[in-house]
């Protein structure tokens, strides 16, 4: 959980490699999987009425099972996962067809960076831009 931060312009599908011009260094994409379902739909929710998390991105994408109003979506079906014996989920799947949703989109790609970040993380993303600022970054 928490967050992960990729930067780089470029993306390979495994067989070719496609770059885009640098976007500005502080550039950022922000995504993340709400569970509609759950505690997860009501933080979203908050974070996206006070443009909080991902939605201070300067672009970003929200992943879910079903309607989350008044947030716009990307539905990518059914997230259920199994029950893991630590008491957490296998839930490797769902994030693997995430990304694959992120990546057909593109967006990611007018980026210097890509973020995925958990509804129930606190994530600023000014607080990256600024160490992204500054010329030992």
């Amino acid at each position: 959980g928490g967050v992960a931060v990729h930067g780089g312009a470029c993306h390979s599908n495994g067989a070719v490699a496609t770059c885009c011009p640098l976007a500005p260094r502080s550039k950022l994409f922000c995504w993340m999987v709400v569970f509609t379902q759950g505690y997860e739909a009501d933080l979203a929710r908050e974070s996206h009425s006070r443009w909080r998390g991902i939605f201070a991105c300067d672009a970003w994408s929200v992943l879910s099972d079903g309607n989350l109003d008044p947030i716009p979506i990307t539905n990518i079906g059914s997230m259920r996962s199994p029950m893991a014996p630590w008491g957490s989920y296998y839930n490797a799947e769902v994030f693997v067809k995430a990304w694959e949703y992120v990546t057909a989109d593109g967006r990611y790609l007018e980026n210097a960076w890509t973020v995925k970040a958990d509804p129930d993380t606190v994530w600023v993303p000014q607080r990256l831009r600024d160490y992204l600022g500054r010329s030992d970054a």
